[in-house]
């Protein structure tokens, strides 16, 4: 997202202006890695993972990661908070970006998850797992947000309602793969759903009362560090999704407003770099990189590309502004999907005690996507 910035009136009806680097000047190597406030670079993370990982130099030992495992459902409902916080904030002209951004979301997840079933039913890959590996890749491959939240003080930008809309779709479409998947049945995992959109939503008002009669910067961030945990551990003991509990939580308060709901995005964002880093070195060092993980990669890679382009290229001519470079910001893969594909990891032991692993294939999936939309981007955008 770090490509996008304000270029017109909020309430001109939502129209996008990306910026465009001006002649002659010279990126910053800080920033071709990706490194600033609302971005990471995810690919040399993810590969650094892999090189400290079981498979590498052991450094993060399965010991190690299992130390660590505790803190992922925080880890993952903080992004979901952040995303709801923002994404529920009311603004004039959003809704056409919010059914852009939702429509292009799902026609996503629809090609990627058609196109990488009939590849593992081609490999004979036994049919119970087929339809949920490739759901979950599906939605894995459906944004390209790098970081959900921005500082308060900042200016708030045309096209973060598309990616924000994007994330949010598919953070609730993975929420009812992965509960149909512990439930075998539409009203059994509904139900799953609710139990957990209650709960959370019970947790979320605590945690915001809570907030109100803090005192201390202290006191405030050991309030919402301790309602993220029951937030992310309620979503994970009901073999849920810890994102679409903090996606609930998070529109919660942006909905209850007040101080509150500022303590609580600007304590969440204090956190929020450390706990990505974290994400994403331990999806790579999970990662294992079999000639069936680099060949369904590889696939995974073709159809996200072509679908994130094709609909980019789409809003383009739709969108009475017409963004130049939206399509290729779509193609950037995101830390979101690395963080669904390790949230499945845990709700579902199936998709990582045997071959095709989720989190491996996107693991590597989001590595190349990365590259080729930067190779891409330099093409079209040379310094």
């Amino acid at each position: 997202m770090s490509a996008i910035s304000p270029g017109a009136d909020p309430a001109s009806g939502g129209d996008l202006v990306l910026d465009a680097p001006a002649p002659g000047t010279a990126r910053p190597a800080r920033r071709l890695l990706g490194w600033s406030a609302t971005s990471l670079p995810v690919a040399p993370l993810l590969l650094a993972g892999v090189f400290l990982g079981p498979h590498g130099v052991a450094l993060l030992s399965s010991g190690a990661l299992a130390a660590v495992d505790p803190a992922m459902p925080v880890a993952l409902a903080a992004l979901g908070v952040l995303i709801g916080l923002e994404f529920g904030e009311r603004r004039a002209g959003v809704p056409r970006g919010i059914v852009a951004g939702g429509v292009h979301a799902l026609v996503t997840v629809a090609v990627v998850a058609a196109g990488l079933f009939a590849a593992v039913m081609f490999g004979a890959v036994p049919a119970g797992s087929a339809w949920l590996f490739a759901a979950s890749c599906g939605v894995c491959a459906a944004s390209s947000l790098t970081l959900p939240g921005r500082p308060v003080e900042e200016p708030r930008r045309q096209a973060d309602t598309i990616v924000e809309a994007e994330v949010a779709a598919a953070i609730a479409v993975g929420a009812g793969v992965l509960a149909l998947a512990r439930r075998d049945t539409w009203p059994l995992a509904a139900l799953l759903l609710a139990q957990n959109t209650g709960v959370v939503g019970l947790l979320g008002a605590a945690g915001w009362l809570l907030a109100r009669r803090t005192i201390s910067a202290t006191e405030r961030r050991v309030f919402v560090m301790a309602t993220l945990l029951l937030v992310g551990g309620a979503a994970d003991l009901l073999a849920s999704s810890p994102l679409f509990g903090g996606l609930c939580a998070g529109l919660l308060w942006q909905r209850l407003g007040g101080p509150s709901r500022d303590v609580l995005h600007r304590e969440t964002l204090y956190v929020q770099h450390p706990l990505v880093v974290l994400i994403l070195i331990v999806a790579g060092a999970r990662a294992d990189l079999s000639a069936l993980t680099l060949s369904l990669a590889a696939v995974y890679v073709s159809l996200r590309t072509v679908a994130r382009l094709a609909g980019g290229t789409a809003l383009q001519r739709l969108l009475p502004a017409r963004p130049r470079d939206l399509r290729l910001e779509l193609v950037m893969p995101g830390v979101f999907g690395v963080a669904f594909a390790l949230n499945a990891a845990r709700a579902d032991g199936a998709l990582t005690s045997g071959e095709p692993s989720v989190l491996s294939v996107i693991v590597v999936g989001t590595v190349l996507s990365d590259v080729l939309a930067r190779f891409v981007a330099g093409r079209e955008n040379p310094a």
